[in-house]
């Protein structure tokens, strides 16, 4: 009776005080039993362990059988990622057809973390068998309000986690009013550095932190002219735009809106090709992956065509090797802007093609550690893919340079060969580097002092 009454006062204060935050697994223990379910009905058992950078003293990182109290102990030992395994057997639970592994990020909330988990399972599964129904678990906020079951755990630890769920609650609130009287305020920045001059340039200026951030920097030469593109995010009508900035030694040179849409806009991956100005930037909102052309007499970047259509994909890049054109992307399939852990490829002959083929080995990448693509670039004619990192609740822990050494039809290879975190230059987050010439550029997450309105 006490532990089903102490379930209901954690759902309340989570529910309508704190909102999404981290509700420790203490109101979500029929998460279990409904996953457990599917997973016996589909003939499924699922390994985890955790892994990352950040995790606490003493974890245990050997796997073990998906359960409440492991997914638990993840969070609390504030693990980056979790590794899982799926086994998939025969009707008869006898013979194993096939094991499919991946990762996915580890949230503050328990339910976050678990539908993350099972909806990426679910969809790995969903690309080799006839399960393709992931919609009844779509909706988190539909689970938290089931009926609240008693925990498999003893009324004192009960206690605890709730005593340092609520005080950690607290201690962020505080945290977050301290900030807004001393006029501070957590925001993406651009960061360029010229190494020849040693000049540092921030994005945004002073006068604009009250209003917008600036992420995703990309570098393109064009005319003789080095550019600067990035996503440029509107706290007033919630969405970004492309803002495009002339390159110099001394300066960054504001050069206008470069591409607004109805919907948001980020990550402009710039190219160069037949003396024709591209960008393909992230427009998921969209549900498309959408490729403009710069129309230089009209001064404006029109769209040439559409590469996929009805599909969430996040961070694309194009890539020209053996006269094929490659479309790296990162897309959801589980409906809930889950674009971190998995990378796609799709080829095509011809930039206008409207059919463009999937590799046999998608996704060629299932690792939250590198699968998203946080830039790109050419140096002494090697490719090399950036990859996001991301960490115990953290969007852009950081990111990975990888060598692309092989990409044809049938293999995808990459080599990591540095991995960059945003704590070693003293940020919060980072997950994007662009790179020319002299100049490097990326995002970080930072606090700064505002002026007040």
């Amino acid at each position: 009776m006490f532990t089903r009454t102490l379930n209901k006062l954690i759902l309340i204060f989570d529910r309508y005080i704190l909102g999404k935050t981290c509700d420790m697994g203490l109101t979500c223990t029929n998460i279990e039993s409904y996953f457990n379910n599917f997973f016996d009905n589909n003939h499924v058992s699922v390994d985890i362990c955790s892994y990352g950078v950040n995790c606490g003293c003493g974890v245990d990182n050997s796997k073990k059988r998906y359960s409440y109290l492991n997914i638990l102990n993840i969070i609390k030992n504030r693990c980056d990622f979790i590794e899982y395994t799926a086994n998939i057997f025969s009707d008869n639970n006898e013979i194993l057809i096939k094991s499919l592994q991946g990762t996915v990020q580890v949230d503050h909330s328990y339910t976050v973390t678990c539908c993350r988990l099972i909806k990426n399972i679910i969809s790995d599964i969903s690309d080799i068998s006839d399960i393709s129904d992931i919609s009844d678990i779509s909706d988190i906020s539909d689970i938290r309000q089931t009926s609240v079951k008693n925990t498999p755990t003893s009324n004192l630890y009960l206690l605890w986690l709730t005593f340092s769920y609520c005080l950690t609650s607290m201690l962020r609130r505080g945290v977050g009013l301290y900030r807004k009287i001393n006029s501070e305020k957590m925001l993406w920045q651009v960061k360029v550095v010229d190494k020849n001059t040693g000049n540092n340039y921030y994005l945004p200026k002073e006068h604009e932190l009250n209003n917008a951030y600036y992420a995703d920097p990309f570098f393109i030469k064009f005319n003789d002219v080095v550019y600067l593109f990035v996503e440029k995010f509107l706290a007033n009508s919630q969405k970004g735009i492309i803002q495009r900035f002339i390159v110099s030694s001394d300066e960054l040179i504001d050069d206008g809106v470069a591409l607004e849409e109805p919907f948001h806009l980020s990550f402009p991956f710039m190219f160069v090709h037949d003396e024709c100005l591209y960008m393909l930037p992230e427009a998921h909102k969209s549900n498309q992956i959408r490729l403009y052309r710069y129309d230089e007499r009209g001064g404006k970047f029109t769209l040439y065509n559409v590469l996929l259509d009805n599909v969430s994909a996040a961070d694309s890049l194009l890539l020209m090797q053996d006269n094929i054109w490659w479309l790296l992307t990162n897309i959801d399939k589980t409906g809930c802007d889950l674009h971190t852990s998995r990378l796609y490829i799709y080829s095509a002959n011809n930039l206008k093609d409207k059919k463009w083929t999937p590799h046999q080995n998608n996704p060629v990448i299932n690792d939250i550690s590198k699968a998203r693509n946080g830039g790109f670039f050419i140096k002494n004619g090697i490719m090399y893919r950036v990859g996001q990192m991301q960490g115990f609740g953290i969007y852009g822990a950081g990111y990975s340079i990888n060598k692309i050494k092989l990409i044809n039809n049938y293999e995808y290879t990459e080599v990591t060969i540095k991995k960059i975190y945003a704590s070693d230059f003293g940020a919060l987050g980072s997950h994007h580097f662009s790179t020319i010439g002299s100049y490097t550029a990326c995002d970080e997450y930072v606090l700064k002092k505002v002026s007040v309105v």
